[in-house]
């Protein structure tokens, strides 16, 4: 069983457990030995002193549940009153957690969330991976994964296209031993600098501007510019 406190501290940047016997311990010690140079123990110890004892733990989630549960409770008012005994989807209603897992009749579910998103003004976009690693020792098998990465790219894209969502991804690779791009990389060459997260998030918002303008967002509300994403 694993666990995290990606939703309850910092999302993205939790510590994770694992629960496992011993002898499946064992095995993910010496595979992740391999794996990593160690865990972030700053990020531990940040951790440690934020949570605390189990009290800690608990007065934390009240405050989740106290900004959550009138959210969930809108949700669950509006399924019911909707939705409730016409026989057409099914909801679950979740004493913790974060999520409502709605289920539609068979072949609806593309066609809810379609239409859902874009009756609130919900702008989807994805931006594919470009950044390629040369693992292929030869020239001949570097052009066969470049192959694969604009196949996957051309399937990505009909289907975003499929279901009006906004994909944007470069057709050239960046190549992760591109001298250029390895001054982005600190440490052992696996790890991201200051330099490469700041161009990152510039891709990341372009990505969501493009989409906005796409979906005719490109004006506010009064003709009002729509402010930079912030992320």
């Amino acid at each position: 069983m694993y666990t995290s406190t990606a939703k309850i501290t910092f999302a993205g940047a939790g510590i994770s457990a694992m629960a496992a016997s011993s002898t499946n311990i064992a095995w993910n010690l010496r595979h992740l030995g391999i794996q990593t140079i160690g865990p972030d123990k700053m990020n531990q110890l940040r951790h440690v002193l934020f949570l605390r004892d189990m009290p800690t733990i608990l007065a934390h989630m009240a405050r989740h549940a106290a900004i959550m549960k009138p959210k969930f409770d809108a949700v669950q008012s509006v399924l019911t009153r909707e939705l409730g005994g016409k026989g057409i989807a099914r909801w679950t209603n979740p004493g913790g957690g974060y999520f409502v897992s709605l289920d539609t009749m068979d072949g609806c579910a593309t066609e809810v969330i379609r239409r859902a998103a874009r009756h609130e003004g919900v702008v989807l976009a994805i931006q594919g991976a470009d950044g390629r690693t040369a693992y292929s020792r030869s020239k001949r098998g570097r052009r066969k994964d470049e192959e694969r990465r604009l196949e996957v790219q051309r399937a990505m894209r009909d289907f975003c296209a499929a279901q009006h969502i906004w994909y944007e991804n470069s057709e050239t690779p960046a190549w992760a031993t591109d001298p250029e791009l390895a001054r982005n990389r600190v440490g052992d060459g696996l790890h991201a600098n200051a330099r490469w997260h700041a161009h990152s998030a510039e891709l990341i918002v372009g990505t969501i501007r493009n989409a906005l303008n796409d979906a005719g967002h490109a004006e506010g509300r009064g003709g009002d510019a729509v402010a930079d994403p912030v992320l």
